[in-house]
């Protein structure tokens, strides 16, 4: 190109100036784009925080809901232990446990144990009864039978998480103390006797049975 058109195009484009409102318009336009950017961060985390709350609100209601439904469970099941019904079943269990404690203590065979000893001893002595009543007495039977019966409603809701361990036990723990010495060794000698049941003839109320010693274990330390 010759020199004379290039200086006469460059003299062309140092004379072209870019208006002052144009530059102060663009820089506004940055400005109101930072603004807008972190109005919309703010806005954003103002929505994660108040979604935050929600989520802590509802989960707060639904364990406010879960505790009030656990607590209609275990006034419904206490309402039923100490209804007429199961009211004849202690008795009748109650007796029991009396009729074999007087047995063990004033008998001379059994005068020399200490008191795990006679616990064992009354344990053996209400199986070998209860097998006795069942072939002699089957409504007694049953009215005693009825009560291991009620805990293994109650096991099967605390495997499911239906109940708490600590709730039953705070109702319940020497229920299942005395229960167990009565009725613990002949549920495990039927579960062993009777074909195809073996785990599952009163697998919940079983199941209570290290818990039921271990409460036992608490009560004697803390006496």
């Amino acid at each position: 190109m010759d020199a004379e058109p290039l200086n006469t195009l460059l003299t062309a484009i140092e004379q072209v100036r870019i208006p002052v409102w144009i530059l102060v318009v663009s820089a506004a336009a940055n400005v109101v784009l930072a603004v807008v950017a972190v109005l919309a961060l703010y806005f954003a985390v103002r929505r994660t925080g108040t979604a935050s709350k929600q989520t802590q609100a509802a989960i707060k209601a639904n364990e406010d809901r879960a505790r009030r439904s656990r607590a209609a469970t275990i006034f419904d099941f206490d309402r039923l232990w100490e209804s007429l019904e199961f009211s004849d079943s202690r008795m009748a269990f109650h007796k029991l446990r009396r009729e074999v404690e007087s047995f063990v203590n004033n008998n001379d065979k059994y005068k020399h144990l200490d008191e795990s000893g006679k616990i064992d001893a009354l344990r053996e002595e209400c199986s070998r009864r209860l097998y006795e009543m069942r072939d002699v007495d089957e409504a007694r039977y049953l009215k005693i039978m009825k009560l291991p019966g009620f805990f293994e409603t109650i096991g099967f809701l605390v495997k499911r998480d239906l109940m708490k361990l600590d709730d039953v036990l705070d109702l319940y723990g020497g229920a299942l103390i005395q229960l167990h010495d009565v009725v613990g060794i002949h549920i495990s000698s039927r579960s062993k006797e009777d074909i195809g049941m073996s785990d599952g003839y009163f697998e919940y109320f079983r199941s209570f049975r290290e818990t039921a010693d271990g409460v036992r274990h608490e009560l004697v330390e803390a006496y």
